[in-house]
């Protein structure tokens, strides 16, 4: 008694949930609005078909009232499609089940228009004939599985009303061995398509489910990406520092994906000494904005032991304790699989002294003076990384400034930027660009250049992050 009691509950929650609670996503009934085969061929195609098939057999104008109630019931349909398509992802689920009611009341009735027409076939034509549209329904039935199959309702509604439709003419009818047959027939038929629907919306459900949670993991990493980028830009210095010490600068910083590994910084010292900092960190996108936070920490302790006399503001001196600090922090002097660090360049400029200072690793600077350029090579060791020297030193250079003298630094970014045509921008074209508009302002320079680097680039992606940089000390 109880298992019955079970049995039935269960039917009647079944009942409850899937049959009289519409419970669809929005990409759900998106995808039914957007399903248009089917509608055309049971509401459309195949009414002409049996019209010309059934004609001779059946009376005309009946025939004739029932094509014309399908194809109103298709053009019903069809602009009920159309405005649902029309709604914007973001509208109201709301108005989207208004339209799904909609568009089920005319699948009921196209579906029992399908089922009424058994009445005048199974009363004026022959078994041929019968047999025919017996077929015929089957197909249909088993189609609207694969057209209707993601709202479970619109299926239940299509295959229950045809076949109960036609099931029940039978019995009117019926009067010989075939009918009672396919009256049988019908009945299991009936239950393999609700069975066969079930199953498929269950799997359709899922899919969707899955979907709709991968996307969402993606927005939420999105949202974590893009407010990290919000942290990465509130570290980047104040530009204006320079206005203390240049004539004229720009800064044009551009990483590859939403966060990068590229980054600069600019430290005034004293009233009269400042130091600028561009680094261009292993790897891009989030792993080098992890880096590029702690490069700032370190920047921001190197600024404190400035400050209290433990370090000078000498380039070769702070590479080298950039490069301790990343070994010790990293753990990498102990074979740590932690193998980062960073190519970049660091300039130090007194303007009462009119003193410039430059050391860098694997990043050159460029100076032009008098319409000539000269570079400043720097050391091949890299900062950092397990296999740069734990008291690995770099050459500081003395750095001659007079009126008019434009440096120049940058990442390797625009260096290895491939083209539409397969080859890199190369140091020669940026040093030929540079030398070409080292007469204009520093901003129209910055603009000239990243002109210049997307015509270059053409349909290519930017490959990795770039930073440059232009001064013209007082």
């Amino acid at each position: 008694m109880n298992s019955c009691f079970l049995s039935i509950s269960c039917i009647y929650q079944f009942i409850k949930n899937n049959i009289f609670t519409l419970h669809y996503t929005k990409e759900q009934m998106r995808l039914l609005f957007s399903a248009k085969s089917g509608m055309i061929a049971s509401g459309f195609v195949f009414p002409i078909i049996i019209f010309f098939i059934y004609k001779g057999q059946i009376d005309f104008h009946l025939l004739a009232i029932w094509v014309i109630l399908q194809m109103a019931t298709f053009f019903l349909r069809w602009y009920i499609n159309h405005k649902a398509e029309m709604l914007p992802p973001k509208e109201d689920i709301a108005l989207y089940y208004k339209y799904l009611k909609w568009y089920l009341f005319t699948v009921f009735i196209n579906s029992f228009l399908w089922g009424l027409l058994s009445l005048p076939i199974f009363m004026y034509t022959s078994e041929t004939y019968i047999l025919f549209y017996f077929i015929l329904l089957c197909g249909m039935a088993s189609a609207s599985v694969a057209t209707l199959g993601m709202i479970l309702h619109a299926v239940y509604i299509f295959v229950i009303s045809i076949i109960l439709t036609t099931i029940i003419a039978l019995v009117f009818i019926g009067s010989t061995k075939l009918y009672f047959v396919m009256g049988i027939m019908f009945l299991f038929y009936l239950i393999i398509m609700l069975l066969a629907s079930y199953k498929m919306y269950e799997t359709m459900r899922k899919n969707i489910q899955q979907k709709y949670e991968i996307e969402k993991s993606h927005n939420l990493i999105n949202d974590s990406i893009n407010y990290a980028a919000l942290i990465q830009s509130s570290i980047l210095p104040d530009e204006n520092i320079l206005r203390n010490f240049c004539l004229d600068s720009f800064v044009y910083w551009k990483p590859k994906d939403t966060v990068g590994g590229d980054i600069y910084f600019i430290r005034q010292i004293t009233p009269d000494e400042v130091i600028i900092m561009i680094i261009d960190g292993a790897g891009h996108g989030v792993p080098g904005a992890f880096l590029t936070m702690l490069f700032k920490a370190i920047e921001e302790r190197i600024a404190a032991e400035i400050k209290s006399g433990i370090l000078t503001p000498d380039p070769g001196e702070l590479l080298s304790y950039f490069n301790k600090s990343i070994k010790i922090m990293l753990r990498q002097e102990k074979r740590s699989s932690s193998n980062a660090g960073f190519d970049g360049a660091i300039l130090y400029y007194n303007k009462k002294t009119n003193q410039c200072k430059f050391a860098g690793a694997k990043t050159p600077l460029y100076i032009i003076n008098d319409g000539k350029m000269e570079v400043i090579k720097s050391d091949r060791k890299s900062v950092g990384f397990s296999r740069t020297k734990l008291e690995q030193t770099y050459t500081q250079h003395e750095v001659s400034i007079k009126k008019g003298t434009k440096l120049y630094i940058t990442t390797d970014g625009i260096l290895d930027q491939e083209g539409k045509d397969g080859d890199r921008f190369g140091k020669k074209r940026f040093e030929k660009l540079i030398l070409d508009i080292c007469d204009k302002p520093f901003n129209e320079q910055s603009s000239v250049i990243q002109k210049q680097l997307s015509k270059f680039e053409g349909t290519c992606q930017q490959s990795d992050d770039i930073t440059i940089t232009g001064f013209e000390f007082c």
